[in-house]
């Protein structure tokens, strides 16, 4: 089942159920608030190169390392439903990673990235980045923000340390 919940009753609800935890299955269990999440439809080309992506997107900002010669076109499309996922405490991208997959759930690409960004280009996004973490260049990965001008793709380090306002995406085929 698809749904769209609006970001700001998904925060509210994130920050209230969230609590600090030691390991990451317990950290799964009390700081991912489940359905409650946004879930959306996606139709995803991987063959159609990236700068035709970002030029359906629409970004006032796109970072120079987002270019067909860094992240060169796969194959195959799918269809699939990319969820966004917010913690309440400062992780790293491997505590991330884990806490995604222990939600039976894998981090999106930068394909599935982009193409929920040309298909949703009016959805007002959260405060914070949406970040992908599935394809890493150079030890960079992507996130999408909003901002005064609108919306911009930037590269992140990967080993990062992330803010709890930091949004993530993932997939489920």
């Amino acid at each position: 089942m698809y749904f769209r919940i609006a970001v700001g009753i998904v925060i509210a609800a994130v920050l209230a159920a969230c609590s600090s935890a030691e390991d990451s299955r317990k950290k799964a269990d009390e700081c991912v608030v489940g359905d409650l999440f946004p879930a959306f439809s996606l139709a995803v080309d991987y063959s159609r190169p990236v700068e035709e992506l970002v030029s359906e997107g629409g970004y006032a900002e796109v970072s120079n390392i987002i270019t067909s010669r860094h992240f060169p076109a796969g194959a195959g499309q799918a269809s699939l439903t990319l969820v966004l996922l917010t913690f309440c405490e400062e992780l790293s991208t491997a505590e991330v990673t884990a806490l995604i997959q222990a939600n039976d759930l894998e981090p999106a690409d930068l394909w599935e990235l982009l193409s929920f960004g040309a298909e949703y280009p009016s959805l007002e996004l959260p405060s914070g980045p949406l970040i992908e973490f599935a394809s890493a260049w150079n030890g960079e990965v992507i996130a999408l923000e909003e901002e005064a001008s609108g919306r911009v793709l930037r590269a992140f380090p990967l080993d990062s340390r992330w803010e709890p306002d930091a949004w993530f995406t993932a997939v489920s085929q």
